[in-house]
């Protein structure tokens, strides 16, 4: 979630989207949804800028 907050607020919104969800589980490259992201060619990149990776 908190790849999601950063994403939302480097876009200046106080709200996640469709699209930084995707971006997040994309980037995250493990589990059912980053697996059909993945393999259809979707990319953190095309969703969008992406802050560094938070811990």
């Amino acid at each position: 979630m908190a790849t999601v907050e950063a994403r939302a607020q480097q876009r200046g919104s106080a709200h996640i989207d469709c699209a930084d969800l995707l971006a997040a589980l994309a980037r995250l490259g493990r589990g059912r949804a980053a697996t059909v992201l993945i393999e259809s060619g979707t990319v953190p990149t095309i969703l969008g800028t992406e802050p560094p990776e938070t811990s």
